[in-house]
This record gives structure tokens, C-alpha cells and sequence, in this order.
């Protein structure tokens, strides 16, 4: 007799396909790769096969396996799961997909500029493709969402400096980089003449 029904019944449960998961992810902070990617593949392949390949959970554990794989440098693969889950929730509900349409979008332009640092050959293209990512998540993301503020900052960085022309900046923020330093100027005289005025 077995007390806690078949082996199928308990590969079904949430939480034993996310205790795989964490094990996983574990797995791979201590540098063991194989044992992580045998682990969260099996809870992905659980989830997909008992909650589907569209549903949310089903959708995160294929983000996991996807930062795994980037530890491993293996940049094609990681893009090639980051694209899957943007697509399958290209197809899903705004309400069901958002959160995790943006957090897949976002790693995907990380993803990027980690493969850009990479692989110098092809830096121009990899950067090109971290700033669509990028300004589409800016484009077509709430303000409120995490990774939307996340992008703005990682792309306001990436507009200072390009690969292909050296240093850019944006004519609004330079003119506010030269208003920051008038003001400074200025407080810097005014500061200078109280002093001058108590010798």
C-alpha cells in the first residue's frame, strides 16, 4: 500500500514541481549545471505536460531554465526560451500575461547586452537588438511596471554610449547636464561673496 498514492499523483503536485524547481535553481548557484538543468527541465516538462504550456506557472519555470542556461553563456538557447515565452503570451490575455510578458521582454534585453560582452564580434548588432527590446517594453508597458522602470534606466544607460559612435547624448539631457552645472556655478559665487563679505 502506498500512503501517498501513485507516483504520477505526487509529479502532479504544485508543490513537488516547485520544489524541483527551487532544487534547480539551487543547483545552479553552486555551479552545478547539469544537475539544474536536469531539474527544472523535469518541472517544466511536468508543469507543461499537468498545467499546460501557456499557463503562468508553466511560463516562469521556462524563464528559470533560461537564466540557468545564460550562467552557462549559452546565449542561443536563452534567447530561443525568452522569444517562446514572449510568444505564447502574445497569445494569452493582457490580465493572464503582463507581469510575465515584461519580465521575459526585460531578461531578453539583458540577455543581450551579456551575450554583447561576450562576443565583441557582433557587439553593434546585440546592442541594436537590447534597445528594441528595450523601447518596445517602454512603448507598450505600463508606467507602474517594475521592469518597465527597470528598461528606462538600462536603456537611458545604453543611449550614453554607443558601440558603433562612441559617446552619445541626447540633446534634452545635455541641456539639463549644462543647466545642473549653471546652478552649481552659481551657488558656488554666491557662496564665495557671503564668505568674502564676513573677512
Amino acid at each position: 500500500m502506498e500512503l501517498y498514492g501513485s507516483q504520477e499523483l505526487a509529479e502532479s503536485r504544485p508543490v513537488a514541481q516547485e520544489a524541483r524547481l527551487n532544487f534547480g535553481i539551487l543547483n545552479a548557484e553552486r555551479g552545478r549545471f547539469d544537475d539544474a538543468n536536469k531539474a527544472i527541465k523535469l518541472a517544466f516538462d511536468q508543469r507543461t505536460q499537468y498545467l499546460g504550456p501557456q499557463h503562468p506557472s508553466t511560463l516562469e519555470t521556462q524563464i528559470e531554465f533560461a537564466l540557468v542556461l545564460q550562467k552557462q553563456e549559452k546565449f542561443p538557447s536563452v534567447e530561443k526560451n525568452f522569444r517562446r515565452v514572449i510568444e505564447s503570451c502574445d497569445t494569452m490575455s493582457k490580465y493572464d500575461s503582463a507581469s510575465i510578458s515584461n519580465r521575459a521582454r526585460y531578461l531578453l534585453g539583458e540577455l543581450y547586452l551579456d551575450w554583447e560582452n561576450h562576443n565583441k564580434g557582433r557587439k553593434a548588432a546585440l546592442e541594436s537588438n537590447a534597445r528594441e527590446v528595450f523601447e518596445y517594453m517602454l512603448e507598450h508597458s505600463p508606467e507602474e511596471n517594475e521592469f518597465r522602470r527597470k528598461a528606462r534606466k538600462v536603456y537611458t544607460d545604453l543611449r550614453f554610449f554607443s558601440a558603433t559612435s562612441g559617446w552619445k547624448v541626447p540633446r534634452f539631457e545635455l541641456i539639463s547636464l549644462v543647466e545642473t552645472i549653471v546652478v552649481a556655478g552659481q551657488t558656488i559665487a554666491i557662496a564665495i561673496r557671503a564668505k568674502e563679505a564676513h573677512i
